[in-house]
């Protein structure tokens, strides 16, 4: 029941997507894109996903028997809601935190001091690109927005790392480690939270300081592999992808 009830609603979204009852789909804007940001479709893909998770859930409660009537299926709501209020009261706090940084530019004014250090002592070759990871590391602890933090480093390290030789390319993988290594550990994660609700569903007494310190061996783990990685890819100068070489010519 819950696989054709899957079935039926996908087929449902299709054909609202679909020029099918007219000249542009129901679900697509006045240009007859489905993907443009003003299109309905786009508009209410939180609704969309919603349904595709609500519907199988609903009829499947129906096929074992779990749900003989309405009230049924609003307790199991209910519940789910139940479980998401200590995420809802956490999320008060972060966002007080967050803005917090936000406001006072702590991030950015760090983040640009850093880059300009790096530049300015001298650093060339492989010692630099590990600059560059630890410097990313740091920021990553205070800016949670990747888009925010390439906004600001990228002004700076592009242009030097492309007046050492570097192709912007290789720059862009040399932030993303950087980037990637503690996003784990940062209480601007906004994924964290939600980490910490799932985790509590089994050890009622897990906190922030105990989930960040399991993943510390994942970060840790990462980080010696990654740039064992970029080490040899470095050295052998291997393409990063078509087109994608490390060193310019």
């Amino acid at each position: 029941m819950a696989g054709i009830a899957t079935l039926l609603l996908l087929i449902a979204v299709l054909l609202l997507s679909l020029p099918i009852f007219g000249p542009t789909a129901i679900l697509a804007d006045e240009n007859g894109s489905i993907t443009a940001s003003a299109s309905p479709f786009s508009k209410g893909i939180v609704f969309t996903v919603t349904l595709f998770l609500f519907v199988p859930g609903l009829f499947y409660g129906i096929g074992t028997g779990k749900y003989k009537k309405d009230k049924d299926v609003w307790a199991d709501i209910s519940q789910g809601f139940a479980e998401m209020g200590s995420y809802v009261f956490m999320c008060f706090f972060i966002s007080i935190f967050t803005n917090f940084f936000s406001v006072s530019k702590i991030g950015t004014i760090i983040a640009i001091k850093g880059a300009e250090f790096l530049s300015n002592v001298g650093l060339t070759g492989m010692l630099l690109v590990l600059g560059i990871i630890v410097l990313t590391c740091l920021i990553n602890l205070l800016i949670g927005s990747t888009s925010a933090k390439w906004a600001i480093l990228a002004p700076i390290f592009v242009p030097m790392l492309m007046l050492l030789g570097y192709n912007p390319a290789f720059i862009q993988v040399v932030y993303r480690i950087g980037d990637s290594l503690t996003n784990p550990l940062t209480p601007l994660n906004a994924y964290l939270p939600i980490a910490l609700s799932f985790a509590r569903k089994y050890d009622k007494n897990v906190g922030i300081g105990t989930l960040i310190a399991n993943m510390i061996p994942f970060s840790v783990s990462f980080a010696v592999i990654w740039i064992i990685q970029l080490a040899i890819w470095y050295f052998l100068n291997l393409p990063l992808g078509p087109g994608g070489v490390i060193f310019l010519q």
